[in-house]
């Protein structure tokens, strides 16, 4: 794409609205601060998948506030110009939820909810160019099982066109890179970044949903979540913004109001002192006291007083515990199960592939699996 005018999209995903670690109401009011100021001089607004957590109810809050916030922009766009295209997420997490925003639109709302692979012709909302923008989507509710079925796909679609290549890439689904374990464990529908690069200009992007954890590597971007839902998620949290005069110049923008998951090993000789270190760091970590607390540990008994302080001290942090020191097996400490934890979260479809990753992760039997991994296998097991 060549234009003097300047071009700024603004991508953001994994909002994971309905996630049982995230109020809905402080997660809409978290992007009212953090994302809603970059959307006055936005021309498009990308949501990069997983809009929804999992299949909710029309009274819950997540649905109240997704819907308000889908609303939101509709207005912005409306009122401004600015394109919005909502691709569709994992099947596990969006469903078909998606499909009712199309009935928020307002007269001359200019957002489209993408659930195929398509692509699309975009100029700026201004006019201020002759130049179009070439959009190539790629949702992760498809019928393949092979990344190579998908890039087939492609090129089909842009033999229909007449295209070459696209000037960007909005996706949803893994990287090789991105996932960080070995060949083995990989999903059968990963990418590698030598099949998409025949896709897009060498100097356009590729803008990606799913993985959690914020990256860019060549022209790839990975937007990560908005906010955090899990421990071993301390990476910042956001959403990105690339503009373009002469070249895209990409922008990270930090959620600083994330939630905080931390994990603490209390230090000493006996009982107390392990007790007066952990609050000692518990305050440092956890200024407004509020967040999610996993503490290591060796033995049950520090467990249950590391516990019962943290309970007292601090109501508003969630206290999780785990062993360390000792041989992993196969065997479960009844002390390391939070009864709490399982208030209203019954596994099922929507979420069965994470509580599989949290149950492993907790207890080492992960072998350095990703989360993303994991849970495409659980929803590879589901679907077959």
């Amino acid at each position: 794409m060549t234009t003097t005018s300047t071009f700024k999209i603004t991508a953001i995903g994994d909002l994971h609205f309905g996630n049982p670690k995230l109020k809905s109401e402080e997660l809409y009011a978290k992007l009212v601060k953090h994302l809603y100021p970059e959307l006055a001089d936005t021309q498009l607004l990308l949501l990069t998948g997983d809009t929804y957590d999992q299949l909710t109810t029309v009274n819950s809050s997540a649905n109240r506030y997704v819907l308000k916030f889908i609303q939101d922009i509709y207005i912005m766009s409306h009122s401004t110009g600015m394109q919005i295209r909502i691709l569709h997420g994992t099947y596990s997490h969006d469903r078909d939820q998606i499909s009712i925003f199309d009935n928020l639109a307002l007269p001359y709302t200019r957002a489209e909810v993408v659930d195929k692979i398509t692509a699309e012709e975009l100029s700026d909302f201004n006019n201020k160019s002759d130049k179009k923008l070439r959009i190539l989507y790629i949702p992760d509710n498809l019928p393949y099982k092979h990344s190579s079925e998908v890039t087939d796909h492609i090129s089909r679609v842009y033999k229909f066109l007449g295209w070459d290549k696209a000037d960007i890439i909005l996706g949803h689904g893994s990287f090789d890179y991105a996932l960080g374990c070995s060949s083995e464990h990989l999903p059968e529908c990963t990418y590698t970044i030598e099949q998409i690069k025949p896709y897009v200009n060498d100097d356009g992007l590729v803008i990606m949903g799913h993985i959690h954890r914020p990256s860019h590597r060549a022209n790839i971007y990975y937007c990560g979540s908005f906010d955090r839902m899990v421990h071993g998620e301390e990476e910042p949290k956001g959403f990105y913004t690339f503009t373009y005069q002469d070249k895209w110049i990409s922008k990270f923008h930090e959620n600083t109001d994330a939630y905080k998951f931390i994990t603490i090993t209390p230090e000493g000789d006996d009982i107390d002192t392990r007790v007066h270190d952990l609050l000692d760091k518990v305050d440092k970590a956890f200024p407004e006291h509020r967040g999610y607390l996993r503490v290591l540990y060796t033995n049950a008994d520090d467990r249950v007083i590391y516990q019962r302080v943290c309970l007292q001290t601090y109501p508003d942090i969630f206290f999780t515990g785990k062993r360390i020191g000792e041989a992993s097996d196969n065997t479960l400490d009844l002390v390391e199960l939070d009864i709490d934890t399982f208030t209203d979260v019954k596994p099922n479809v929507n979420n069965l592939g994470e509580l599989v990753y949290n149950f492993l992760k907790e207890r080492n039997k992960d072998d350095g699996v990703s989360k993303e991994v994991i849970i495409s296998k659980v929803q590879q097991l589901l679907l077959d």
